[in-house]
């Protein structure tokens, strides 16, 4: 005879499992909690330390690249920390999937423009459509690899149920733990800050290409640098009110251009076959650069490799 159906109880039924870990929800929520964000917050700090690679040959960093990195890496700590344990490993994933972003274009850029991105090169992110396809022939498949750990990251933030909000108290907790994050940063950074305050290489005073700033301070502190530089310091600039006789010297200065200039070296040159000229803030990044198989600048190019 066939053996009698049994009924299952759904009151006593087991708990459902997590199909990505095999382990109970909760289970699974907990261990995402307790070490989700350390282990992306980690494997951030690994691709920024093998980004900065790039800018030493292959060699270990500079001492102030590991100090600031370091500095950076503890300030990315010190805001997960604010968060409740149940939030921290989204915010985690927030952090590491924007600079992981940053990161790509940055790579791409430093292929391209032989430079990498900034943020004020925001307004001019429209201008791509016109190189779009050479853009993306330079993205190879081993780039997908910088987000390997945020794609593994969303698939189990994907598949792991969202338990019930904790009741938490432990506010005070979180702010002491952040704080000593924050000290452990501006500790950090201090070895740093000490070498680029006297910046014997006049960096930061004369910054010519952005990498150079990159491979001072490293990845991760120049974003902080080009949000300041590039971002908030021209945005309270605007917010602030503008020196009198500087917005009357501006106004001078462009009715001056509109109604055209006469210069006593207009001519100055006439009649001459040698003509020196000595250009300001003409970057390198267009010499042997080919757009569609044509060079951008194939005579400056012929001099720089002649010289």
């Amino acid at each position: 005879e066939a053996p009698e159906p049994q009924r299952l109880d759904r009151g006593n039924a087991p708990e459902s499992t997590c199909p990505t870990m095999g382990l109970g929800p909760d289970r699974s929520r907990d261990l995402l909690s307790w070490f989700g964000p350390w282990a992306l917050l980690g494997t951030l700090g690994f691709k920024l330390l093998v980004f900065g690679h790039r800018f030493h040959g292959g060699a270990p960093p500079h001492a102030t690249v590991k100090s600031a990195s370091l500095s950076f890496l503890f300030l990315l700590i010190a805001v997960t920390l604010v968060f409740r344990r149940k939030q921290r490993c989204s915010v985690a994933y927030l952090l590491n999937g924007l600079l992981t972003l940053c990161l790509f274009a940055s790579v791409v850029a430093l292929r391209f423009y032989g430079d990498v991105l900034s943020i004020g090169e925001v307004a001019s992110a429209p201008e791509l459509r016109f190189v779009w396809r050479q853009v993306l022939a330079l993205i190879r498949w081993r780039d997908l690899l910088w987000f390997a750990d945020v794609l593994l990251a969303t698939l189990l933030l994907a598949r792991t149920r969202r338990g019930p909000r904790p009741r938490s108290s432990d506010r005070t907790k979180r702010l002491a733990a952040a704080v000593v994050a924050l000290l452990a940063s501006a500790l950090a950074a201090v070895p740093a800050a000490t070498t680029l305050a006297s910046d014997p290489d006049e960096i930061f005073e004369y910054v010519f290409q952005r990498r150079d700033v990159v491979s001072a301070i490293g990845f991760g502190p120049y974003v902080l640098f080009d949000l300041v530089q590039n971002g908030a310091r021209p945005a309270l600039w605007r917010l602030g009110r503008t020196d009198p006789s500087l917005a009357a010297e501006t106004r001078d200065l462009q009715s001056a251009i509109g109604s055209g200039i006469s210069s006593p070296l207009r001519g100055a040159a006439a009649g001459r076959n040698v003509i020196l000229l000595l250009v300001e803030s003409l970057q390198s990044f267009v010499l042997d650069l080919s757009i569609e198989g044509q060079e951008v600048a194939p005579n400056l190019s012929k001099l720089a490799r002649e010289s």
